[in-house]
């Protein structure tokens, strides 16, 4: 299968959620409207306002949802090195109001973040 293939199922099973008992990181009510992988490895992800409507909010909760979306994508696309979080067609500033998303992260910020 393709990158862009590879990162949409990933994403829309990690959306679908847990199958045991761990705690979900997004909101089964959040969907993914466009996926695209640049030349350079950028992966822009452009998701419903439910990505940050339905978000818990608090610091520990923002991480975790990010790294969540980057680990993801590392694990199984590896072409992608950076990832742009896009809501609604739109760069925003945060999810809920603590972590910087205006620029791609580096799909390395997922990993080195405590």
């Amino acid at each position: 299968s393709t990158p862009f293939e590879r990162a949409k199922a990933s994403l829309q099973e990690l959306i679908a959620g847990p199958t045991s008992d761990a705690l979900r990181t997004i909101s089964a009510e959040v969907k993914i409207r466009e996926l695209f992988i640049d030349d350079q490895g950028t992966a822009y992800i452009d998701f419903t306002e439910a990505l940050s409507q339905t978000h818990p909010s608090g610091p520990w909760a923002e991480m975790l949802t990010l790294r969540s979306i980057l680990q993801t994508l590392v694990s199984n696309v590896p072409e992608i090195t950076r990832v742009q979080i896009l809501i609604e067609g739109r760069e925003v500033e945060t999810l809920a109001g603590h972590i910087d998303i205006r620029r791609p992260l580096n799909t390395t910020w997922g990993m080195n973040q405590r």
